[in-house]
């Protein structure tokens, strides 16, 4: 089940057959999780009936669906032509599309009136995090020092805000402190403890902060000996793009390959890294996740 909150934004276009307000542009904001049939917004609750005679009959009014700003949105609402409410008809997901920006027709004796709609919907912690590899193997000189990097364990969680932000955690095989893990970053470490040869296996946890959180674990398995891994290599150090601002959002803008001899090359966007664009962790391939403006 879903809440929705109407509230009104102030705009400069008037319009005719609308309650008398200065704004034109209503927002409805419903959680990701309502259900098919919810009731997103209710037209005939904005409509200024001082200026509106015979409500039924052939005079009555109709509402309607005008148009909408992207193709995707249509399939998700339908207007009901009498009543004047907006029913969700399609399920929605939060991380495939946040906004559906909707103009309302109101046609009554000859006349039509439009008005703008902005449907926000809010994110639901409906993802656990999700590790790169489950099983995770990585190799360290015997002769590294405390802080030295071992590992880089990455979990990814689309949801947004605190649903989506991530914490590691080592539940067992880190009994003698050998190993430090960065909650934050995922990082794994060599610890004041310094292991000798051999081999240690870490479960490890990914938890993200929603309410009830949610988590996945990973195996990481070390194998500490002679020599150390090999960092991996782009084919180019600078790469160059040219976008337009256009582009439509989900288009893949660059493909990136990367060789290691140790193999498990993960792609990630270090920090500062801009909104606009998302990596995808394991094939690399760059993709435009939000609107540009220039």
């Amino acid at each position: 089940e879903g809440e929705v909150e109407v509230t009104i934004v102030r705009d400069e276009i008037s319009a005719v057959g609308w309650a008398e307000i200065e704004d034109t542009e209503l927002t409805a904001e419903i959680a990701e999780t309502a259900a098919v049939g919810t009731v997103v917004f209710d037209a005939s609750e904005h409509l200024n009936r001082s200026e509106i005679t015979g409500l039924s009959g052939p005079s009555a009014l109709t509402f309607f669906v005008q148009e909408t700003e992207r193709p995707a949105s249509v399939a998700k609402f339908k207007m009901e032509a009498r009543s004047g409410r907006l029913v969700l008809v399609e399920k929605l997901d939060h991380e495939i599309q946040q906004e559906h920006l909707l103009t309302l027709g109101l046609r009554h004796k000859g006349s039509r009136d439009l008005i703008r709609l902005r449907i926000s919907v809010t994110d639901a912690n409906d993802h656990s995090p999700t590790f790169v590899r489950s099983r995770q193997e990585a190799r360290v000189s015997e002769d590294a020092l405390p802080g030295s990097l071992g590992a880089q364990l990455r979990a990814f969680d689309p949801d947004s805000g605190g649903n989506g932000l991530v914490r590691y955690e080592v539940m067992s095989g880190n009994d003698g402190g050998e190993w430090t893990l960065n909650e934050e970053t995922g990082e794994v470490r060599v610890g004041e403890a310094s292991p000798h040869r051999g081999e240690w296996v870490l479960v490890v946890r990914a938890e993200d902060g929603g309410e009830p959180a949610r988590s996945e674990t990973a195996t990481l398995r070390i194998l500490v000996g002679e020599g150390s891994a090999s960092p991996p290599r782009f084919e180019r150090e600078v790469y160059v793009l040219e976008i337009e601002e256009k582009t439509p959002l989900g288009t893949g803008l660059l493909q990136l390959f990367a060789e290691s001899p140790d193999g498990g090359v993960v792609y990630f966007l270090g920090s500062p890294s801009p909104d606009e664009v998302a990596i995808h962790p394991i094939s690399g391939l760059l993709r435009l996740k939000a609107p540009l403006d220039f």
